[in-house]
């Protein structure tokens, strides 16, 4: 995802509830890297803390010209997805999927699923079971689907067996190769 010649607005979404977990050590650690390189700009909002209420299927935003029906933090969200010119979704693994907080989120882009629309997308995703268990294959298939059906490039994945809070931060080789993949953006 080299940006060539032009400033890119990355931006990084937690949905990681433990705050001092995995998957944000690990978005930390891809932020530094964005922010070495010094190409690009780099923010992550963290959307557990943001006020995010379930998509209510009322087809409201369908009639109301992209706007939901509900006032709460989506649509700032959904602003800062609209400036972004690149976004990476992080998530720990809850019960084979993503959190509940982050599905939260990418349920009212259904409003106005344009957002992500042409833009490259990454994912990083940790769980406490080995690679070989199929629950990252299944949060990467249901990106892969989401990509294909709204039309973003998922550009890359990265997956992480780590399952005690702060555990990446023992692994250098881990978090050098993140910080190196933050600077290859």
């Amino acid at each position: 995802m080299k940006g060539g010649f032009f400033t890119m607005n990355i931006l990084l979404l937690s949905g990681s509830p433990r705050k001092n977990g995995n998957t944000n050590a690990l978005l930390a650690e891809l932020a530094a890297g964005i922010a070495e390189a010094g190409r690009h700009t780099v923010q992550t909002v963290d959307v557990t803390r943001l006020n995010i209420r379930p998509c209510l299927g009322c087809d409201g935003c369908k009639r109301g010209g992209k706007v939901c029906v509900q006032k709460d933090d989506s649509q700032g969200l959904m602003e800062q997805l609209r400036q972004a010119d690149c976004i990476v979704f992080g998530t720990p693994v809850y019960w084979w999927g993503m959190t509940a907080q982050l599905k939260t989120a990418i349920d009212r882009l259904y409003a106005d699923s344009s957002v992500l629309k042409g833009k490259p997308v990454g994912l990083i995703v940790t769980g406490a079971d080995d690679l070989s268990s199929p629950q990252y294959r299944l949060i990467r298939e249901q990106f892969q689907c989401m990509a294909e059906y709204v039309g973003f490039t998922l550009q890359f994945t990265r997956e992480v067996a780590a399952g005690a809070a702060g555990e990446v931060l023992q692994r250098p080789d881990l978090l050098q190769e993140i910080r190196d993949l933050g600077r290859s953006l």
